[in-house]
């Protein structure tokens, strides 16, 4: 995002915000005049007109960012809940997780994890008794632990038989360690500019014209023939979630595996395609 869109956005956020705190001083007075009335039936009206204004309030916008870290569960609920929905945690240990089992709020967050993995609505009741909620939480979750600690958190049952670690994609490359280069060459300004040039319009995609719209779900279809490979392969992948087959001990992520295919060829297919990758199916390729 340039300089100029970026303030244009602080500006258009700024008038959201303010337009918000309009509506909660409006509240407030009429809050104020219906606990002052001793007529039942002004009261009256004047409870409806609260209750009218407060079905129009809406959280205050911050403007977007692309990831966040080192957030507490209650944060990362406020964070969605700010960001249309949206989020990516994203941290280069594994202390997430500590903050989710220490928590006194992670059986609220820990769920909002959980659902954000297919858009399941979440609601919440604070302190105050007001009840939130997010329709469609959806978060990008990459963690980068050690390998130690990615195995005490493995082996945690309060994750694995929530579903929490069926839900991750896992990658162990081999160590580097030893046979680096300690002065790599630096990446070349033409492929920056095309990395951004192609990332830009994918961040945007689903976006309105305006920060703080709803947001506009796209659906990727695929083609008969990729319809009929990844049913064929989920086929297969179940066949070895039975007793003593290759998948049996992780069920849990076996489980999801398919989907978990499908969801990363819909990713390639959105780079390939661009903001416009709903209007054409995923074909299948060899």
């Amino acid at each position: 995002m340039g300089r100029k869109a970026k303030r244009r956005l602080k500006r258009k956020i700024s008038k959201f915000n303010k337009q918000q705190a309009r509506l909660h001083e409006q509240i407030k007075d009429l809050e104020r005049e219906a606990s002052q009335t001793e007529d039942d039936s002004e009261a009256e009206i004047l409870f409806d007109q609260i209750v009218e204004l407060e079905e129009s309030v809406q959280p205050f916008l911050r403007p977007p960012s692309v990831f966040v870290e080192d957030i507490t569960p209650e944060g990362l609920y406020r964070h969605i809940e700010e960001h249309l929905g949206l989020a990516s945690l994203m941290e280069a240990e594994g202390g997430v997780f500590d903050r989710f089992a220490a928590s006194r709020e992670m059986g609220v967050s820990y769920d909002l994890v959980l659902k954000s993995f297919s858009g399941e609505p979440v609601k919440k009741t604070r302190a105050t008794m007001d009840e939130t909620s997010i329709d469609r939480p959806l978060m990008t979750f990459a963690v980068f632990p050690q390998p130690g600690v990615l195995r005490d958190i493995v082996n945690k049952a309060m994750f694995r038989e929530k579903g929490l670690m069926g839900r991750i994609i896992y990658f162990a490359p081999h160590s580097l360690v030893g046979g680096r280069n300690i002065t790599p060459a630096a990446v070349r300004k033409e492929v920056e500019i095309a990395y951004s040039d192609a990332l830009a319009p994918l961040l945007n995609i689903g976006h309105g014209e305006d920060f703080g719209e709803s947001l506009q779900v796209r659906t990727i279809e695929l083609s008969e023939e990729a319809e009929a490979c990844w049913l064929k392969f989920a086929q297969k992948v179940e066949r070895r979630l039975g007793p003593w087959k290759r998948y049996e001990t992780i069920r849990d992520w076996g489980t999801k595996f398919p989907g978990t295919v499908a969801r990363i060829c819909g990713i390639f297919h959105a780079i390939e395609e661009g903001p416009d990758c709903h209007k054409s199916r995923f074909p299948r390729k060899p």
